[in-house]
């Protein structure tokens, strides 16, 4: 969906931010999260102000507090899912060279 051209300026700074947190949440996912919540909070209250909708504080936390379950979700999973794999591999005689080999060259 297109950004309606009176809140272009607002999506714009909520893209400088997001490009300015992106570093420590390339690093840390769970940086990414909270970096996101602190973006969207104000951007979503701008964009509400300017086109006359009413919105409560109760509305924002439930958006916001949607959004980090979310993540937090995808985090555990990805977690999971590569913890998983690992055990997999590990399984077959394919899987155990590959895991020396990574493992070889994590070390080095």
């Amino acid at each position: 969906m297109p950004v309606q051209e009176e809140h272009k300026d607002i999506v714009k700074k909520a893209i400088g931010a997001s490009a300015t947190a992106g570093v420590p949440g390339f690093l840390f996912p769970i940086a990414d999260t909270v970096g996101m919540a602190t973006i969207w909070t104000p951007m979503i209250v701008a964009m509400a102000k300017r086109s006359g909708h009413k919105l409560d504080e109760n509305l924002v936390l439930k958006v916001v507090g949607s959004a980090l379950l979310g993540a937090s979700a995808y985090a555990v999973a990805s977690w999971g899912a590569s913890k998983l794999v690992a055990v997999a591999l590990t399984l077959t005689p394919p899987g155990r060279i590959l895991i020396v080999l990574l493992d070889g060259v994590n070390c080095a």
